[in-house]
């Protein structure tokens, strides 16, 4: 699938973590780091797939004769222009709300926003990021409110897809 089928928002998500991955700023990366990029991305993928990915990508861009480890920014644009047109929302959606809704109950509590919220802190901590203590019970309970569909004081899938849907 062309680069051009990428909205500007994947392009620059797929340009940042490539630039992540690029710890010596030369402009590729190896199949591995490439590998790890597309799992950073939330695609599963083996090696097999992502040198075979890589391989066509190259092929088509006249490269085949080209060191099949060295992935520049214009391979990895192509790889994932393939991967994201293969998404689907639907189970990316129960993937995502899965996150929140720890026990499995179907619903997203009081609770689990704390645990989320607290999850996050840790991460952006363990990266050496600011991290969002601002966000206190009072905010948490008015964020369900405002999205509880059935006024349950609990976010179902529904209301989940509901918010997380494009306006």
């Amino acid at each position: 699938m062309p680069i051009s089928c990428l909205s500007q928002s994947y392009i620059a998500e797929v340009t940042q973590a490539f630039k992540v991955f690029d710890e010596d700023r030369a402009g590729s990366i190896s199949i591995h780091s490439f590998k790890m990029l597309i799992r950073a991305l939330g695609f599963r993928a083996t090696k097999y797939e992502v040198m075979q990915e890589v391989y066509n990508a190259k092929k088509i861009q006249g490269l085949i004769d080209d060191d099949e480890n060295d992935i520049n920014l214009d391979i990895a644009l192509d790889v994932m222009a393939s991967k994201y047109s293969q998404r689907d929302p639907a189970v990316e959606m129960k993937m995502n709300f899965r996150l929140f809704d720890v026990n499995g109950d179907g619903f997203i509590t009081l609770d689990d926003l704390k645990r989320a919220v607290s999850d996050m802190n840790k991460q952006c901590e363990e990266m050496g990021l600011e991290t969002h203590t601002s966000l206190g019970e009072d905010q948490l309970k008015a964020m369900i409110e405002e999205f509880d569909g059935d006024l349950d004081g609990m976010i179902s899938q529904e209301d989940f897809c509901r918010i997380m849907q494009p306006s």
